[in-house]
This record gives structure tokens, sequence and C-alpha cells, in this order.
């Protein structure tokens, strides 16, 4: 009788609580993948039950790894975007813009219209952590709203002048560059106001033509009753859909 107390305490110290978490990455960039799915492998190490939304499922799964595969029959999402376009003068750095407006219709109009999504979402789901990444729209905070959790935002690039509020960051245009930028050492008086204006308006372009896309297309499948995607990660929290 002791020893079966014994082997109980014993078992009891060994108990591990997992969390069931959906990890977002709905990019078609394989790049962009490589860090969520290395965040996903580390915490399925841990015995979390993860579910990875991506175009690139994990080939190495475990019994703890459920797919929801974003891919279509007959695409290749291998080395089909390409930025040389977007770098090199300042009017090609600009021209990024255009890129990232068209990226957000790419992720949230093509993926919530896709069959994979749409199932995903009619299905009974229930998370305690979601991790999605902060690009160029927040349309997939609101499965935040949808399942009552919280949202740990990942940035797979470079901290860009709508993503540094959002994680908290310093965006001091006097000494901090934006992602458009060039900035010298020491920094002039005329690249300062440069990069000051260049923010600005990154800043305008982002609210005007990239949120409300992405919130148009929210409010589409999760509802008019879906709050401002902005404030999903602000002070009110996560809320879930009624």
């Amino acid at each position: 009788m002791q020893l079966v107390q014994v082997l109980i305490l014993l078992n009891l110290c060994f108990v591990a609580w997992s969390y069931r978490i959906l990890v977002i990455c709905a990019f078609p960039g394989r790049s962009h993948c490589k860090i969520f799915e290395a965040i996903s492998l580390g915490l399925m190490e841990k015995q979390h039950d993860i579910t990875f939304l991506s175009y690139f499922p994990i080939e190495e799964p475990s019994l703890n790894y459920t797919s929801v595969d974003l891919r279509q029959p007959g695409h290749s999402y291998l080395n089909y975007l390409s930025l040389k376009m977007y770098t090199g003068t300042k009017f090609q750095n600009w021209l990024s813009l255009v890129f990232a407006v068209e990226t957000t219709k790419l992720i949230c109009e093509k993926d919530f219209a896709s069959d994979q999504v749409r199932k995903f979402l009619k299905e009974s789901h229930s998370f305690d952590v979601i991790v999605a990444p902060m690009l160029n729209s927040d349309c997939y905070l609101s499965f935040m709203y949808k399942f009552g959790a919280p949202v740990v935002g990942i940035s797979a690039i470079s901290v860009t002048e709508w993503v540094s509020e959002k994680f908290g960051i310093p965006n001091n245009p006097a000494y901090i560059p934006n992602s458009l930028a060039e900035l010298g050492n020491p920094t002039t008086l005329v690249e300062k106001i440069d990069n000051l204006l260049n923010g600005l308006f990154q800043r305008v372009y982002h609210e005007i033509l990239m949120v409300s896309t992405g919130e148009k297309t929210a409010k589409e499948y999760f509802g008019e009753g879906l709050p401002p995607l902005n404030k999903l990660v602000g002070e009110e929290g996560p809320k879930r859909a009624p």
C-alpha cells in the first residue's frame, strides 16, 4: 500500500500542464514561416498542443500537432515572391508600400475565402493562446475575437512604422530610422525631417489602405460585431464572439 502511494506521489511530480496553441503564419513566404515553425517545434517539444495554420506545414509532425494546410493544388509557394523591384533607389523603396497593400489583400481576402479557413472557422475549436504575425494587416487578430484567447504577436520582418507602436518600441524619428529611410552617421537635419515625414506618411497610408482592407474582410467572416482590430490588441483585451 505504501509503495502504491509513493508511486502516485512520484507520478504527480511529473504532471505537465500543456496549452492548446493556435500558430498562424498565413503568409506564402517560406522565410517568414520558418520562424513560426521553429516556435511551434519548441512548443511541441514542451508537450503543448499546436494547431499550425500555414502554407508550409511542418514536415515531421508529432502527435500533439494539427495542420491547417492553406496550400492550393497545383500551386508552388517557393521562390515566387521577389522584392528586387522594391529595393535599391529611394523610389523603389517607396514602391514597397504598394507591395504591402497587395500582400494585405492576399493575406486577408484570399486566405479567409479559402475552403480550408472557412472549414476551420466552422469547426468547434478552443485555444488558450494564439501566436499571430504582425505584418501589414491585423486581420488575423480577429481569431482573438473568435476564440477569446490572448494573442502573442510575432514580427518576421524588420519593424515597420505601424508595428513598433504595438510592440511598445520607441520610435523617435530624430534618431531612429524607419524601414524606408536612409540616415547617415551623423544624421543631418534634412535627413531627420525626411525621416519624420516619411514615417507620418507610412502611418497614414497604413491606416487608410491596409487597416481598412483587413477590417472589411474580417467583418465579412466574423460579423459586424467585430471590434476594431487595433482595439483587440489594446486596452480592451480579448473578447470572445457571442
